[in-house]
């Protein structure tokens, strides 16, 4: 792959995703050694203090966005969470290829 595969992972309840411009990101030219170039790294908590259930809540949404500049090494790709005090409400992601078209990741692997 030439300009390299994207990669990139909402942990979040977001909608949509925001739109990219290919042509200004990183290439394998840029970083010759690196499997990937992580773009995005970024947590933010809210407070709700009454939740749908009643109790409050911490609501932590995660951003993570990654340029794969050699096709055949995938980053690894976690949610971190505690079963007893955390639930995942939501995950989406999301692979845009070279040419700009978009596959949605399936949240279930």
């Amino acid at each position: 792959m030439r300009n390299g595969w994207w990669l990139m992972v909402v942990l979040a309840s977001c909608r949509t995703f925001p739109p990219l411009d290919l042509k200004s990101l990183p290439t394998a030219k840029d970083h010759p050694a690196a499997e990937y170039v992580v773009l995005l790294d970024e947590s933010s908590t809210s407070y709700v203090p009454e939740g749908p259930d009643g109790a409050p809540q911490a609501i932590t949404t995660s951003r993570w966005r990654a340029k794969i500049l050699q096709p055949t090494v995938l980053p690894p790709l976690r949610a971190w969470y505690s079963l007893t005090f955390n639930r995942v409400e939501s995950m989406r992601g999301r692979i845009v290829k070279p040419g700009g078209t978009e596959e949605p990741l399936d949240d279930s692997k």
